[in-house]
């Protein structure tokens, strides 16, 4: 279902439609500061960084923002009901800049960033994986194919204000009845200081409205027969495949030298149960003569 959706989005993305909206998170929700509720799901497929980026973006979110640890508790719940708890690394919503992380591609540093012990370690790793049971983060290149988890918030820097200048016109005539009009025109232009200002806001889809989110409460028994569902109707029958086809279908070929190696096949072998049979002769002869006899003595 995740994949049937992951590319619907992109076939709107693709043909420049605004993409339709998520009614409900199909992964995990937490409240963060008892106000905002975050939704994360997985993609399960391995790409780049910004190959996986691009899909959250087309799934209505971003690599995921991670707060607090009450949202890394949740990840990590999320990847063990998943099955990957030990899976390799998850891309998250963030990158290294020396041994400094921001939020992606946004000059927003985050108060929490529960890095393994070691981490991070050179200055050629830019991007952010969470990994294994406890969730802690490493850094990682960014051109490397892992999986990727994604919530339909991150934090995004508000756009600069900045003031057009002001010009103010000041028109001054004199006139009198010996000279022709005199108009002067004197022009003040005042500039105000630009000032930039940062907001918070949740990422939506275009043309879309916010969706309410749903607490995931199916267990792992409900996981598993959704898989077996899933897996069911992407079987497919083989015996209807050309390459199944093709191995009970015999082609004829033209070529002489085929021709030739057949007739020779078919000497060899009547030759070598021909002289089988010419060897015991004999004995067939005598059998045969032994029959005739039983059926006469059988058959008055």
């Amino acid at each position: 279902m995740d994949t049937l959706k992951r590319l619907i989005s992109l076939c709107f993305l693709l043909s420049g439609l605004p993409s339709p909206c998520v009614a409900v998170c199909t992964g995990e929700t937490y409240t963060y500061n008892s106000s905002l509720t975050i939704c994360y799901w997985l993609v399960l497929s391995e790409q780049t960084a910004q190959l996986s980026q691009d899909i959250c973006v087309s799934e209505g979110g971003n690599l995921a923002y991670i707060p607090d640890q009450g949202a890394l508790d949740t990840v990590n719940g999320l990847k063990t009901n998943a099955g990957h708890q030990f899976s390799p690394e998850f891309y998250i919503g963030y990158r290294v800049y020396g041994t400094v992380v921001y939020v992606w591609d946004t000059n927003i540093e985050p108060t929490f960033t529960p890095w393994k012990s070691g981490q991070p370690s050179t200055v050629s790793a830019e991007c952010v994986v969470t990994f294994n049971l406890d969730g802690t983060w490493w850094d990682e290149a960014c051109d490397t194919a892992y999986k990727a988890m994604c919530s339909d918030y991150s934090p995004k820097p508000g756009p600069s204000t900045t003031p057009q200048p002001t010009t103010i016109t000041t028109t001054t005539t004199t006139s009198t009845t010996l000279h022709p009009t005199t108009t002067t025109t004197m022009t003040t232009t005042t500039t105000t200081p630009q000032s930039t200002s940062t907001t918070m806001s949740t990422t939506t889809p275009p043309n879309c409205v916010p969706c309410a989110c749903y607490t995931n409460t199916t267990n792992n028994q409900t996981v598993e027969e959704f898989r077996e569902e899933v897996r069911k109707k992407l079987l497919v029958d083989t015996s209807t495949l050309s390459s199944s086809i093709r191995k009970k279908t015999s082609a004829s070929d033209p070529r002489p030298s085929a021709a030739a190696v057949g007739y020779v096949g078919i000497i060899l072998l009547t030759m070598v149960f021909g002289g089988i049979i010419l060897m015991d002769a004999g004995n067939i002869v005598r059998c045969g003569k032994v029959l005739v006899n039983l059926t006469k003595k059988i058959v008055p």
